[in-house]
């Protein structure tokens, strides 16, 4: 069962983990800098599951932090919501780009969305891969280890111990270049990486 409760103080949200085998992530409302998702990725992920959601699902699909480029913010929330937790569920027309939230969607609005055709389809199949390529069960840690500029750069350990090192880039245009021995050093090893 589903305990959809974001934004709920973390004594409640470890309470329902008593209860609920899946509990919500709150990606789609970080900042992509700050060490609170990390920690309540931790908090939470012994208890139950944590799942992401790219953007909230019953919202209005807002500009996001670069209207000069949407599609990127899409991409940065899809890697985000994936990358970070147990598992993620996209909201019906995300992978369409439709800003209307689909609780709020008319079949007119399915319907122009569907006309340009999926829009992230790929970095939906690569996310999925990914997942299905973690080893181990849901669970294990999440650790900040860099948030300089736009680049964020996250360890991700299961609970076998097998760690990857997750690099964000926030940045909606130009690419980066980690710097992957200083992370790995911060690691304390060499994990496999993802980038985004």
């Amino acid at each position: 069962a589903f305990a959809w409760m974001p934004g709920a103080p973390r004594d409640a949200a470890r309470a329902a983990a008593e209860l609920f085998d899946y509990l919500p992530s709150s990606a789609a409302w970080w900042d992509g800098r700050s060490p609170w998702l990390a920690q309540e990725y931790n908090d939470l992920a012994e208890r139950a599951a944590v799942i992401g959601f790219p953007v909230d699902p019953f919202a209005a699909r807002g500009p996001g932090p670069s209207p000069v480029n949407p599609d990127r913010n899409r991409q940065m929330a899809l890697s985000a919501a994936s990358l970070l937790g147990d598992g993620w569920l996209m909201p019906m027309g995300f992978e369409y780009g439709m800003d209307v939230p689909f609780a709020q969607a008319g079949s007119e609005d399915f319907e122009a969305a569907q006309a340009s055709g999926p829009r992230f389809a790929a970095q939906i199949e690569a996310a999925n891969r990914f997942l299905a390529a973690m080893p181990g069960d849901a669970g294990g840690s999440l650790r900040l280890l860099q948030a300089v500029g736009d680049q964020t750069a996250l360890l991700r350990t299961s609970r076998n111990g097998s760690s990857h090192l997750v690099v964000l880039n926030r940045d909606p245009i130009n690419a980066c270049r980690p710097d992957l021995a200083l992370l790995s050093a911060q690691a304390g090893g060499r994990p496999s990486v993802t980038m985004e």
